[in-house]
């Protein structure tokens, strides 16, 4: 038997749905996922790919949380420069960088 054949044995297919979030979830995000997918997998790539769009809303959804305080103060201007760069510096460092990483290799 080969080494694909033994990994996809060792999946139950039960699993698979949750082993596809717990590989999106540390793949686009530093949020440790606590589970050791089986990524070797095919199955279990395939399955990540459909937990794409939650795990993007997740991320819009937390770090929203700044700019909702700041409806709420709507105030102070300083602080509303401060809720935009903890917004954007958030996001950068839960996804690790990743659409940075895309932007500037956009401007290659």
């Amino acid at each position: 038997m080969t080494e694909s054949s033994n990994d996809q044995k060792k999946c139950n297919p039960l699993a698979l749905p949750f082993q596809g979030f717990a590989l999106a979830l540390s793949f686009l995000t530093r949020i440790p996922s606590g589970i050791a997918p089986a990524w070797q997998d095919r199955r279990v790539w395939s399955w990540s790919f459909v937990f794409y769009p939650l795990i993007g809303a997740l991320i819009g959804i937390i770090s929203c949380i700044p700019l909702m305080i700041l409806i709420k103060l709507r105030s102070v201007e300083t602080l509303s420069l401060l809720c935009v760069f903890f917004y954007i510096a958030f996001n950068e460092w839960i996804t690790r960088f990743l659409h940075f990483d895309g932007f500037c290799d956009c401007c290659d």
